[in-house]
């Protein structure tokens, strides 16, 4: 899957990112690490943690089942990517989101 065009520079954070690979080393630190992150998959509302470099290690069982993906796919990504967010004009100075609201509107 060619995620490419969602790896633009961003307008107002730095762009660095750390490879997928790195991501997946802190997620299974983490994971394994602090058993009690497992608590955030009993909540119903949706969560994810994010690195230095804003890329999702962590995203619990609500936001997976949401976006009807595996765990292991949103590691790495960032939250505009996961949710399917692109950057509107500048004149609406914001995201659009064409990805999460077919979700929400099944609701």
């Amino acid at each position: 899957m060619n995620l490419s065009p969602f790896f633009r520079p961003s307008a107002f954070a730095p762009s660095e990112r750390i490879s997928t690979a790195d991501c997946v080393a802190q997620h299974r630190l983490l994971t394994k690490a602090d058993h009690s992150i497992s608590i955030f998959d009993l909540f119903p509302d949706y969560v994810m943690i994010l690195n230095t470099c804003r890329q999702i290690i962590f995203a619990n069982r609500a936001l997976n089942s949401l976006l009807q993906v595996k765990p292991e796919f949103l590691v790495g990504l960032r939250p505009g990517e996961a949710l399917a967010l692109h950057p509107c004009r500048k004149r609406f100075r914001g995201l659009r989101h064409d990805g999460i609201l077919p979700f929400l509107r099944r609701g």
